[in-house]
C-alpha cells in the first residue's frame, strides 16, 4: 500500500461527503419518510419475515401520520417524551416515524429488561407516555408504582391485554392508529439538531445514561452507510438487530435511503440465518461471526446473493473465509451509540480487509487520536480517540458531570484506545471506560456490581470483561463474602438467580469467583488490573462456569 494508494482512498471519501452534500436532504425524520413513500409508493419497506406481514412506503407513512394525529390529541407534542417498548413488529417502525412526525422524543427500552430496568429508564428519561407491546406487559404490572409523569391514560397498548384489565385505564395502540388523520400535517416545526431519541446505553457510571440524539443524527448515520455500498446497489436488507438498538434502527435507515426492503427478524436464530440469506436474496446484512463458526461450509453458501456485508471483530483468516464461501468481503468499522459510525471502509479499500484495520474516517466525521493532556499523538501511538461531526449526541441527558468528562469542546471522548497506522488506517486496540462488550450489547460493570451488592451476604463485588471467541467478551464477577460466610451460604444458583431477577439477560455473569479480599488502591477501590493479572492469565481458572455448569 502506497501513500499515493491511500491518498485515493482519502479522496474517495470526500466525493462520498460531497456527493451527499449535493443532494437534496431531508430535514428531519418525518419529512424524509414523506420523500420516500412519495418517491417509492407501494414499495415493500418493510417485511417482517417471521408473522408475514409487510408495509409500502406509503404504508409507513399513512399509518406514521394517523398515530401521530391521535397522539397529538392526547397530549404529546414536541419534546415530549415517549417510552417505546416493542418488538420488531410493523408497530416498531411506525411508532417512531409517528413520534418524529410530531417532534417528540422517542425512549426505546431493551425488551430485555426486568421491571427494575425499565423502570429506571422511564424515571430517569422523564417519560410521560409509554407505548409497549402485549409481549411485555407483565413487565410493566410488575412495576409496583409507575413515574409520577406517566398519569392514567399515558400507557398504550399494542395488542391484547394478557389480564383483561388494560382496557381500563391502558389506551389501545391499534385504535389509536385507526382513529388518526392519513392527512396530518405536525403543528410544530421540525429542525435537524431538533431531539429524535434518547438512547439509553451503558457506561462509567454504573447506570445507563440517556444519550440524547437528534434527527440529524439519525439521517447522517444513514445516509454515510448507504452511500459506502451504493455502486453495489444493495435492494434487500436483513434486520436481524432490534430496533431498540443503534444498529437496528442504523439498518432500518440504510434500508430506506437505499430505496430498498428491509427483511426485519424478531428473534434472531443463527440456525436459520444462512436459510434467510437465500430464501430472501438478501443483497446486505450484519453477519455475526458466531454465525459463521456455527455453520461449516456446504454447497448452499454459492445461494446467496450477498453484495455488501458488515463484518466486525473477524479476524484475518475468516475474512478470507467468508470471501471464499460466499464471494463477498467482509468489512469492518467503528462506531457507538454517541457518535454513530465513525469509522468505515471504502470499498476500494479491499485490499485492506482482513488486515486489522477498521478503517477511515466517515462522512460527516473528524477524529484524533490523543493523550491523557488532549495532545494529538504521532501516528503508530496508542491514545484516546476523540470524534466530532455533524449530528453527533449533543449530551448525555440530566448528566452534567458525565457531560463535562465526555466532552471537550465540540469533541466526543470515546474512552476507546486506537492507533492509525503510517499510511493513515485505524486500528482498535482497547478500551479506557469500564464497559463490557458482549455479542454488540454494552454491560456496565458497575451496574452488575450494583445488583450483586444488594445481596446481604456480599461485602464487596468485582466485575471484569473475560474474552470470549464468540461473543467477543463475556461478564465475570469476583464476590467477596462476609466474614465467617462460605460459598456454601450463598451459592452461585442463589447469586445468579439474583442476577436474573434484576437483569437483562445479557447482563447476568456467565463467570462467579469468590475472593477472600480484593486488592485495593489508596483509596480502598479494586484493583481490577490487579485481579486480573494475579490470574495468571486464565482470569477463568477456579470461577464457576454458569452455561457449562462447572468450575473452571
Amino acid at each position: 500500500m502506497t501513500s499515493a494508494d491511500h491518498a485515493g482512498v482519502i479522496a474517495e471519501m470526500a466525493a462520498l461527503t460531497a456527493r451527499l452534500d449535493a443532494r437534496p436532504q431531508a430535514r428531519n425524520l418525518g419529512e424524509f419518510l414523506a420523500d420516500k413513500a412519495r418517491a417509492l409508493g407501494d414499495r415493500p419497506a418493510f417485511a417482517f419475515v417471521q408473522d408475514g406481514s409487510s408495509l409500502t412506503y406509503r404504508d409507513l407513512a399513512d399509518q406514521a401520520n394517523r398515530l401521530a394525529s391521535s397522539l397529538l390529541r392526547l397530549g404529546v407534542r414536541k419534546r415530549t417524551h415517549v417510552g417505546v417498548m416493542l418488538p420488531d413488529l410493523p408497530a416498531a417502525p411506525v411508532t417512531f416515524f409517528a413520534l418524529a412526525r410530531l417532534g417528540a422524543v422517542m425512549v426505546p427500552i431493551n425488551s430485555r429488561y426486568t421491571a427494575r430496568e425499565v423502570l429506571y429508564v422511564l424515571d430517569d428519561a422523564d417519560a410521560q407516555f409509554l407505548i409497549v407491546d402485549e409481549s411485555f406487559e407483565s413487565v410493566i404490572r410488575d412495576i409496583e408504582v409507575l413515574p409520577p409523569l406517566l398519569v392514567a391514560g399515558a400507557v398504550i397498548l399494542h395488542g391484547e391485554s394478557a389480564t383483561g384489565t388494560a382496557a381500563d385505564s391502558w389506551l389501545s395502540w391499534e385504535d389509536l392508529c385507526a382513529a388518526g388523520d392519513a392527512a396530518f400535517e405536525p403543528p410544530s416545526e421540525v429542525g435537524p439538531s431538533d431531539l429524535a431519541t434518547i438512547l439509553f446505553t451503558s457506561g462509567t457510571t454504573g447506570f445507563p445514561k440517556g444519550c440524547m440524539l437528534s434527527h440529524d443524527y439519525w439521517l447522517v448515520l444513514g445516509m454515510t452507510q448507504a452511500v459506502q455500498a451504493e455502486n453495489l446497489a444493495p435492494r434487500n436488507f436483513l434486520i436481524w438487530q432490534p430496533f431498540f438498538y443503534m444498529g437496528g434502527l442504523m439498518e432500518m435507515m440504510l434500508s430506506m435511503y437505499s430505496d430498498g426492503t428491509g427483511y426485519v427478524v424478531r428473534k434472531m436464530s443463527a440456525s436459520r440465518f444462512l436459510e434467510w440469506l437465500r430464501e430472501y436474496r438478501i443483497h446486505y446484512c450484519y453477519f455475526p461471526l458466531y454465525v459463521m463458526k456455527q455453520h461449516p461450509p456446504s454447497a448452499a453458501d454459492a445461494e446467496c446473493q450477498l453484495k455488501f456485508v458488515q463484518a466486525f471483530h473477524y479476524k484475518g483468516e475468516t475474512h478470507h473465509e467468508l470471501r471464499d464461501r460466499f464471494g463477498v468481503v467482509g468489512f469492518d468499522g467503528y462506531g457507538a451509540s454517541e457518535h454513530g459510525m465513525s469509522i468505515i471502509f471504502p470499498p476500494s479499500a479491499d485490499h485492506m480487509v482482513g488486515k486489522g484495520s477498521i478503517g477511515v474516517p466517515a462522512p460527516y466525521r473528524e477524529v484524533r487520536i490523543v493523550d491523557e493532556d488532549g495532545l494529538e499523538v504521532p501516528r503508530g501511538a496508542v491514545g484516546e480517540l476523540w470524534v466530532a461531526g455533524r449530528g453527533i449526541v449533543s449530551g448525555y441527558y440530566k448528566r452534567p458531570r458525565a457531560n463535562a468528562e465526555s466532552f471537550s469542546g465540540k469533541w466526543f471522548r470515546t474512552g476507546d484506545l486506537l492507533r492509525q497506522d503510517a499510511e493513515g488506517y485505524y486500528y482498535f486496540v482497547g478500551r479506557l471506560k469500564e464497559m463490557i462488550k458482549r455479542s454488540g450489547e454494552n454491560v456496565s460493570a458497575r451496574e452488575v456490581e450494583t445488583v450483586l451488592l444488594d445481596l446481604p451476604d456480599v461485602v464487596r463485588a468485582a466485575v471484569v470483561p473475560v474474552p470470549d471467541e464468540m461473543r467477543g467478551e463475556e461478564v465475570m464477577a469476583y464476590v467477596q463474602l462476609a466474614e465467617a460466610r462460605a460459598p456454601a451460604d450463598t451459592t452461585p444458583e442463589q447469586i445468579f438467580a439474583h442476577c436474573r431477577s434484576n437483569l437483562a439477560s445479557f447482563k447476568v455473569p456467565r463467570y462467579l469467583a469468590y475472593v477472600d479480599a480484593f486488592p485495593l488502591n489508596d483509596s480502598g477501590r479494586v484493583l481490577k488490573s490487579a485481579l486480573i493479572d494475579r490470574s495468571g492469565g486464565d482470569t477463568r481458572k477456579g470461577a464457576f462456569d454458569r452455561v457449562d455448569g462447572i468450575w473452571r
